[in-house]
């Protein structure tokens, strides 16, 4: 899986957290974000996620809304792309 295609999955991600399509500084700070941080590609992308849209403390109520089922199957998408990606940089 090449990158854009990876950043495509967190993108999908963070719009269906967020409700809304990504700004550029909201591109910008995920991609930024998932580059300084360590770790596995998924973990890296929930946290540049998370951070870009300020969310931190606010997936718990994410977790209990309606938007529950899409969420986990883009959560599961993310996951695997991610390990896709990571395959692919080995």
């Amino acid at each position: 899986m090449n990158d854009s295609e990876f950043l495509m999955h967190v993108y999908r991600y963070a719009e269906v957290l967020k409700g809304d399509a990504l700004t550029d500084d909201e591109r910008n700070i995920v991609v930024g974000e998932f580059n300084d941080l360590k770790g596995d590609a998924h973990s890296r992308a929930l946290q540049a996620v998370r951070k870009a849209l300020g969310i931190e403390h606010q997936l718990e109520e994410l977790r209990k809304s309606a938007n529950l089922d899409n969420t986990q199957r883009l959560l599961i998408d993310l996951q695997n792309a991610a390990a896709k990606w990571q395959a692919s940089k080995k």
